[in-house]
Order: C-alpha cells, then sequence, then structure tokens
C-alpha cells in the first residue's frame, strides 16, 4: 500500500515567518510614532475673529419673487402658442390659447338673456300705471256693488213692509226672497270692498326692482361669460421673459395640471439665496459684504451685501439632485442683493457665496 503526505516546502515556511515578523514589527514602530508625535505636537489653537475670515457657502440665483408658473384656469385645447423660449414679453401679451367655441357659446347665451331681461324691466316699467288703473276700476265695481246692495235692501224693506200690512200685498215667500237679494248685494259689495283693499297692499315698484335686478344679474353673468372667453388665452402678467413653453398645439390641458403649461420670469433685478447651515449662521450678518462666483469657478466675480436674513430654519428652497447638495439639512436663507452695473446672473445660476468675517 503506498502511503502519501502533503508537506510544506522549508523555503516557503522560512519566508511566510519571516513576513509575519516583519509586519509585526512594522505594527508596533508604527503605534510608538504615532504616540509620540501626537503627544508632543501643540494643541490647535481657536481661529481668531479678524477682517481676514472669510466664511463660503453654496447658493442661487433667483428673482424676488421667484420665476411664475403659469397655467389656465379652466381646462382646454391649445390651440395657438405665441412665443418661444427666451421670448422677451410687454405686459398683457398673449402667450398661448385654448379653444374657445365652448366659451363664445355661453357669451351668446349671457347675451340674449340679458336682452330679455332689459325687456322685462320695459314691462316691469308699465306696472305702476296698470296698478292705478286697475284700482280706479275696482273703485267704480265698489260703487256699482254698494249701489246695488242699496237698492236690494230697499226692495228688500218694501217687500217686507207690505207682507207686513193689512192687505198682505206681497207674500211671505216674496218678502224672504227679496230679503236674501239684499244680502247679497250686500256681501257682493263687501267682496269688491276686500279686492280693493288687496290692491291697496300690492306696490307695483318691487316687480320693477325685481326686473333690474335680473338685469344686474344678467350683466354680471355676461361679465363672466366674457372672463371665461378671456381666461382661454394665458397673457403675460407683467414686462419679462418666457423662460420654458411646456406645451404643444393640440395638447389638452386638465384641471389638475402635473407641470406648469409656461415658466415665466417677470423683469426685476436678480438677487442671490445663500443657503447657510444652521452652525454657521451665526457667522452671517446683515449688511455683510459678499463676494459671489459661479460654482464651477469660472467666470467674473459679482459683489453685493446681506439685505435679508430669513427667521425659519428649514430644508432649501430649491430642492434638486445634485452632487455635493444635502437636501436633508437645515439652512438659513440669506438674500444677498448684488452691486449696481455688474454683468446679470443667470436665474437658478449656481454660485458659491463668500462673505466677510468682519472685525
Amino acid at each position: 500500500m503506498n502511503r502519501s503526505r502533503t508537506l510544506l516546502p522549508w523555503p516557503r515556511l522560512r519566508l511566510s515567518v519571516w513576513l509575519v515578523g516583519v509586519l509585526a514589527l512594522s505594527s508596533a514602530a508604527l503605534t510608538v510614532w504615532a504616540l509620540t508625535s501626537h503627544a508632543e505636537a501643540p494643541a490647535p489653537a481657536a481661529p481668531a475673529a479678524h477682517s481676514d475670515l472669510h466664511y463660503a457657502f453654496l447658493g442661487y440665483a433667483d428673482l424676488e419673487q421667484g420665476v411664475t408658473p403659469l397655467y389656465p384656469l379652466q381646462p382646454g385645447r391649445v390651440v395657438k402658442v405665441f412665443v418661444h423660449d427666451g421670448d422677451e414679453v410687454e405686459a398683457d401679451a398673449p402667450l398661448f390659447a385654448l379653444d374657445a367655441k365652448a366659451a363664445q357659446d355661453q357669451i351668446d347665451e349671457a347675451e340674449a338673456d340679458l336682452s330679455d331681461a332689459k325687456l322685462q324691466v320695459e314691462q316691469a316699467h308699465k306696472l305702476p300705471e296698470q296698478h292705478e288703473a286697475e284700482l280706479d276700476a275696482q273703485r267704480q265695481l265698489v260703487d256699482a256693488r254698494k249701489q246695488e246692495a242699496a237698492a236690494a235692501r230697499a226692495k228688500a224693506d218694501e217687500a217686507k213692509r207690505l207682507n207686513q200690512s193689512e192687505t198682505k200685498a206681497v207674500s211671505d215667500e216674496d218678502a224672504r226672497a227679496a230679503e236674501a237679494k239684499a244680502k247679497a248685494a250686500d256681501a257682493a259689495a263687501a267682496g269688491e270692498e276686500a279686492k280693493l283693499r288687496l290692491l291697496d297692499l300690492d306696490d307695483p315698484t318691487i316687480g320693477v326692482r325685481r326686473a333690474e335686478n335680473a338685469v344686474t344679474v344678467k350683466e354680471a353673468q355676461l361679465r363672466k361669460a366674457q372672463l371665461g372667453l378671456r381666461e382661454c388665452t394665458v397673457w403675460a402678467p407683467v414686462k419679462g421673459r418666457v423662460e420654458r413653453v411646456q406645451i404643444g398645439v393640440g395638447e389638452a390641458l386638465g384641471p389638475n395640471p402635473q407641470a406648469p403649461a409656461v415658466m415665466f420670469a417677470a423683469d426685476g433685478p436678480r438677487i442671490v439665496r445663500a443657503e447657510v447651515e444652521q452652525e454657521w449662521a451665526n457667522y452671517v450678518a446683515l449688511g455683510q459684504s459678499a463676494s459671489v462666483q459661479d460654482f464651477s469657478g469660472n467666470g467674473p466675480t459679482w459683489h453685493g451685501h446681506v439685505t435679508r436674513l430669513s427667521d425659519w430654519y428649514t430644508h432649501r428652497r430649491s430642492i434638486l439632485m445634485e452632487p455635493l447638495q444635502f437636501n436633508d439639512v437645515r439652512t438659513l436663507e440669506s438674500i444677498v442683493t448684488l452691486d449696481p452695473n455688474q454683468p446679470p446672473l443667470r436665474i437658478g445660476q449656481r454660485v458659491r457665496v463668500t462673505l466677510d468675517g468682519g472685525s
């Protein structure tokens, strides 16, 4: 039977032992050196506060009120886009238009209703004269009924007298019939008097005012329809620049937009929003001089001053997934107003803001 054993060759064994020893000695020497050098090194001194200190923060260029997202107030299909990215426009310049057929139909309907309401006002203005004529007619009718009642009462009294005479010229039945006619005539006169009182209570001017109020309502509906027609076109709110158009002809815009139709920048000075983390907020003060440079380090340097400090530690206003930007830290927004007569910054331009430390 053949037996075999696997043995580590002697040269390899000596090499392994030597490497382990070298590593152990190196580790010990490094430990001793680190302890000795740290013990002999002086403690770092706290930085002194003087005018040579500067504090740098990230920020970005913006408008005072930011870029304005524009979207129509009512849904519709885009039929015309009047502008392009980068166009400079005046206030009330049309930007894009929606299909306005339904809005025009509403105007036509409102105009017809208003015309009908004005006709009713013309008719209502005749009500006082008509009412006075009805009163006169009713007064005459009351007088006639009273006269008829008086005549019927006279006949009834005569019939009663003759019925009770010695000759009894009128029978009992005729006397009772005459009395009944007299009472009926009295009731008819009383009824006509009640109608006269009702007519006196009626105020025809109320009908006139109601008709005029109806005209006011119809005029408001017409203005609303006209506004709806105007809102089919989105207009520039002020003089400014179209930064981005995000719609096209034929696109249907719904009531719950996912994105603005147009991004619009009003004319005005550019500011810089410096994002100061909470641990450095005490080094920022109003009036502090500031130097602004593009984040890439290229281009000119702008100068300005800190003109406003926020009273709110919160997340960054601009939440972007960019390198070296941490969106989960609390920052204090500091507004830097640039000095005049400098090249304009681009909106959203990422910059590095350096503030003087002061004395």
